[in-house]
């Protein structure tokens, strides 16, 4: 949740029927491997200001951006090997920020 600073690293690690995480935007929360191995993780949903941040970015075009990139990596997670999974959600997130 928003309280939440980081996921330690492996916490999910080799939790194969994990399909969806919900996590704030921000810099550093998760550590290395954190989701290894989970096979079946496709979507990140994110929690917290985000949205009312989104929902209050003065421009239409700013708004559908981040959308975008919400979906981007939504639909890169399900073609991503298990190793890769905590990368590429890592650097989306720094991306984005």
């Amino acid at each position: 949740g928003e309280g939440l600073d980081t996921i330690a690293v492996g916490a999910f690690c080799y939790c194969r029927s994990l399909k969806r995480i919900v996590i704030p935007l921000k810099a550093s929360f998760l550590l290395n491997d954190t989701f290894d191995d989970c096979d079946d993780l496709v979507t990140v949903t994110l929690v917290g200001g985000i949205h009312e941040t989104v929902s209050n970015l003065p421009f239409e075009s700013w708004r559908k951006e981040m959308n975008e990139e919400i979906d981007r990596i939504n639909h890169l997670l399900p073609t991503l090997t298990p190793g890769l999974k905590t990368i590429e959600i890592q650097r989306w997130i720094e991306s984005v920020l």
